[in-house]
């Protein structure tokens, strides 16, 4: 104000002028009050943004780590129940196999029994055939009566007529497999 703004009268300023200017200078008061408000309300939203932009931030950050150590810990919770499933398979196994292996030795034994009992019954069939045959030889036969054969047909009446039949049994003792087992002959009817 060190220019002269106003021009000087006989009575001093002019008023009309002077209020004018303070007009003029309250009217830029108030738009620079209002502007300053303003500024004052971007400053607090820009600041506010600022803050949001800092809290995602730190979120940003805060969420690839979590995500990490989630990871790991479902890597190593997988890991823990994949071991306990190998290991609870592998038990369900070994008990399998054990079990399984008594069945083949049991089968692998009773297959040795019925072997052995099979070459029992063919060396005892030997021995009676070989006794039957020493039997056959012993028999003499006079060719001096007739004998009369029947046909086969006529066998065939006879055994229905009296509808019984001669069952030979070779019984096999299991407590003694050392016995020889006999020959019995039974009619059944």
């Amino acid at each position: 104000m060190k220019k002269k703004l106003f021009s000087k009268s006989i009575f001093g300023y002019d008023v009309d002028k002077v209020e004018t200017e303070i007009e003029k200078l309250n009217e830029q008061i108030r738009q620079l009050n209002v502007e300053i408000t303003l500024a004052e309300n971007v400053e607090r939203e820009l600041a506010e943004q600022v803050r949001q932009y800092k809290e995602n931030e730190s979120q940003l950050i805060e969420i690839p780590m979590q995500a990490q150590n989630s990871t790991k810990e479902m890597i190593a919770s997988a890991n823990k129940n994949s071991v306990e499933m190998k290991d609870k398979y592998n038990i369900q196994c070994e008990e399998w196999l054990i079990s399984n292996k008594e069945e083949y030795d049991y089968l692998n034994e009773m297959l040795k029994q019925i072997l052995n009992r099979r070459d029992t019954m063919m060396t005892t069939l030997e021995k009676l055939l070989e006794h039957y045959i020493a039997d056959l030889d012993s028999i003499h036969l006079s060719l001096d009566k007739e004998y009369k054969l029947q046909e086969l047909d006529l066998l065939k009446e006879e055994a229905k007529k009296d509808e019984e039949k001669n069952i030979i049994n070779f019984p096999l003792q299991e407590d003694d497999q050392n016995d020889i087992p006999l020959l019995t002959i039974r009619k059944v009817k």
